[in-house]
């Protein structure tokens, strides 16, 4: 993108810096993520600060990404590599930083502009998850100063013009990573909000390490000058060097996700899962405490519900299911979580 062309206006950038990334992949099933990641690191009480998982696209395997504060990267690694099934592959990745742009009401070309800025930056992405209000990137720490300046290329913050007006504002890393560190445990945990959405498509496609960034960077950029939206979002590492990408569009729109993905993206046929819902948390507490994943997962174990794909980024959860599954899953979350919404008290 050149200096002449517009730059997209959003709200701001966030950096989250001295942390690992794990990445597994597992035997099918929802049941995975909790056994062999979200409870022993509850147990542990070690905080998420990222999750992206994809359950069983393309094949029998289900395939996560997490992040932890960069102190208890080795021991997450090790409590996911000793309660994984013996056919389960687990890496240990660090140090990374978790780099977020914000808002972008699910906007497909906010969300492609970000990735076409990172292929220019030349950043090797370990993870990609969204948000209803933001899109995260878990990238090498050591990329986080071409990713920065590359990102003010392609948009334009209210709060800083240059790259070193930015950094002159954020606080040490070390800060950062004690903000997103709690012990606390609510009986029940509040939320601001749980919203549903129906009537979406869940696309799953298998694209070339190589060209992930910028083939679905690019593919993004056209659903969005065709004013798709785009709710869900995950990308994590596949097999055979290619990486496993899982987003949601609205259901009325699939012959245009079709024509424009097959312009922009060489892949293996993509999978279709519809019709899909989607569950959205709202914070306030995702990213600063332990548990919530795993609490959330229990309790779609008690009515037999298993994800499709799920992500935690910034300060929500957003899960994927099948829309058949959506009243039972609302009927146990409404036990599970406050909504803080339906209470009165939105801060």
């Amino acid at each position: 993108m050149g200096q002449n062309v517009s730059k997209i206006k959003v709200g701001g950038l966030k950096i989250l810096e001295e942390g690992a990334g794990v990445v597994s992949s597992s035997p099918k099933g929802a049941q995975r993520l909790r056994t062999g990641i979200c409870s022993p690191l509850t147990r542990n009480r070690i905080n998420l600060t990222f999750l992206a998982h994809v359950a069983g696209a393309f094949g029998a395997e289900a395939y996560s990404v997490f992040c932890t504060e960069l102190a208890a990267g080795m021991t997450s690694f090790t409590l996911v590599k000793s309660n994984s099934a013996a056919s389960s592959r687990v890496s240990l990745h660090a140090p990374v930083c978790i780099i977020s742009l914000y808002p972008h009401d699910k906007r497909a070309d906010i969300k492609g502009a970000f990735l076409r800025a990172l292929a220019q930056a030349r950043v090797m992405v370990l993870s990609l998850a969204s948000s209803p209000s933001a899109i995260s990137a878990v990238i090498s720490a050591h990329a986080k100063e071409r990713a920065v300046a590359r990102l003010f290329n392609f948009f334009e913050f209210p709060s800083y013009a240059t790259p070193e007006e930015f950094y002159a504002i954020q606080p040490p890393p070390e800060a950062l990573v004690r903000e997103v560190v709690a012990a606390y445990q609510e009986k029940v945990i509040k939320i601001y909000h749980l919203i549903e959405q129906t009537d979406l498509d869940l696309w799953s496609f298998s694209i070339p390490s190589s060209t992930l960034l910028e083939n679905l960077g690019a593919a993004l950029m056209a659903l969005g000058r065709q004013g798709l939206k785009i709710p869900f979002l995950v990308a994590l590492p596949g097999p055979e060097d290619r990486f496993i990408c899982t987003f949601s569009t609205a259901s009325h729109q699939n012959e245009e996700v079709v024509r424009l993905v097959e312009e922009h993206i060489p892949v293996i046929p993509p999978e279709r899962q519809t019709p899909a819902a989607a569950l959205f948390f709202h914070g306030p507490h995702f990213g600063d405490r332990y548990g919530i994943a795993d609490t959330l997962m229990k309790a779609l174990e008690q009515v037999h519900v298993e994800p499709l794909a799920l992500s935690c980024t910034v300060s929500s959860i957003s899960v994927m299911l099948k829309e058949e599954n959506l009243a039972s899953a609302m009927e146990v979350l409404s036990k599970t979580f406050a909504d803080q919404s339906k209470e009165g008290m939105i801060g």
